[in-house]
């Protein structure tokens, strides 16, 4: 793998072999479809969405304590963007690559968050300012 967590977990699954033949069952299902040329549009689709996650646990601490950067709002964005990208291409795997991502319905509430910051934050001018923009007549009342 090309992941610092993705490495871990293969390092464990070697140091560490499952005995539950079910568990050993979907790994399998999981290396073959995702080692299968007809799959490949959709692996690398995935593997794109994987490579711009960014870990937001420092991202998360800082908003806070409203000390978040533009720079960071993007970084926030996107991981939320694409890992939202992730959850809807992973709909798509065959049910015997559960194992992957067992609750994605659990994750809607990304797609609410993406939806917000883009309706009321101003990339753009966030960028040009070096600082949160709101955009103009969000804050305006009926």
């Amino acid at each position: 793998t090309k992941s610092r967590l993705g490495s871990l977990k293969l390092k464990h699954w070697f140091k560490t072999p499952s005995r539950d033949a079910n568990i050993i069952m979907q790994r399998q299902e999981a290396i073959k479809y995702f080692s299968s040329h007809q799959n490949l549009e959709k692996v690398l689709a995935i593997n794109s969405c994987l490579k711009n996650i960014r870990s937001q646990t420092k991202i998360i601490a800082k908003m806070t304590n409203s000390g978040i950067s533009v720079q960071e709002w993007n970084t926030f964005y996107n991981t939320l963007y694409n890992l939202v990208c992730l959850l809807d291409l992973c709909k798509f795997l065959p049910r015997s690559i559960e194992l992957i991502v067992p609750h994605i319905e659990q994750f809607t509430i990304l797609k609410e968050i993406l939806a917000l910051i883009n309706k009321i934050m101003d990339f753009e001018e966030s960028r040009i300012k070096g600082r949160f923009v709101v955009k103009y007549g969000v804050d305006k009342r009926p």
